[in-house]
């Protein structure tokens, strides 16, 4: 998938120092994609200089605050299951092992998995086409022995993937439900010493990140919101500009589109 940035003139800090000298900033997404990653990575990287993001799954920065908390981690995150090894990577590899080659066919194939109504009915293009290739990429497939049809992957448990540090199984890194959010006290801190919180197209109602725009309200800081459509905490905000973030934001911070 490509990225396209703004083009900035100077790199962000520069840029953030301009707008506002000796500030500091820190994007705090709830998203697990990695796209705000790579946007930080990609932008640094047009200008010339050194991402200041780690390539563990560690955020860091030059700031004394860090540059991006991905308080739900990522997509890429991959954590071992051993609590105590608790070692913690990014792994952009996909699949993230052999055996994984091809299963994400039956997520996005339509009816991959036989059902009660489609066991007995001819497979569609699409089905076909998904369990060939996870055929070809060495899936082991499970067998309906009285319908001969196909059934979801069979991969055996020492082919999942494993910690690279002790060979423990590895699971996804995204936080679960129950789990503590990453970095949560450090986001507090910053919330809490924030004097301006930007809210970019998100409906601010799930927890923690909910408080976050009270609690800068109540210290004196300043609250804006830009969203396509009205949220239900707009009116905690100073500003609330409507619109794509791609076109509002770039006005109001006076960089240049590509």
């Amino acid at each position: 998938m490509e990225m396209r940035c703004p083009t900035l003139v100077k790199p962000i800090p520069e840029l953030r120092h301009k707008l506002s000298p000796e500030s500091s900033f820190t994007l705090i997404t709830q998203n697990i994609d990695c796209l705000d990653r790579r946007a930080i990575g990609q932008v640094h990287a047009e200008a010339g200089k050194t991402s200041p993001l780690s390539s563990d799954d560690a955020p860091s920065g030059d700031d004394s605050d860090p540059v991006l908390i991905e308080m739900h981690r990522n997509i890429a995150a991959v954590l071992c299951t051993n609590h105590e090894c608790k070692h913690r990577e990014l792994n952009f590899a996909s699949p993230i092992c052999p055996a994984l080659a091809g299963t994400e066919l039956f997520v996005s194939a339509p009816d991959a998995t036989p059902t009660p109504q489609s066991q007995g009915r001819r497979r569609s293009a699409a089905e076909a086409r998904a369990w060939e290739e996870a055929r070809l990429a060495g899936v082991k497939q499970e067998r309906d022995s009285s319908t001969g049809d196909s059934g979801e992957p069979n991969i055996p448990l020492e082919d999942f993937p494993r910690c690279t540090s002790c060979s423990a199984l590895a699971r996804p890194g995204v936080v679960w439900f129950t789990e503590i959010p990453q970095q949560k006290e450090e986001v507090i801190r910053i919330v809490d010493s924030a004097d301006l919180y930007i809210v970019v197209e998100t409906s601010a109602v799930v927890h923690p990140a909910a408080t976050f725009a009270a609690k800068v309200k109540q210290h004196g800081g300043t609250v804006a919101v830009f969203n396509i459509e009205p949220g239900k905490r707009d009116n905690m905000a100073d500003f609330v500009f409507f619109g794509p973030c791609e076109d509002i934001l770039p006005q109001i911070l006076n960089v240049a589109r590509p």
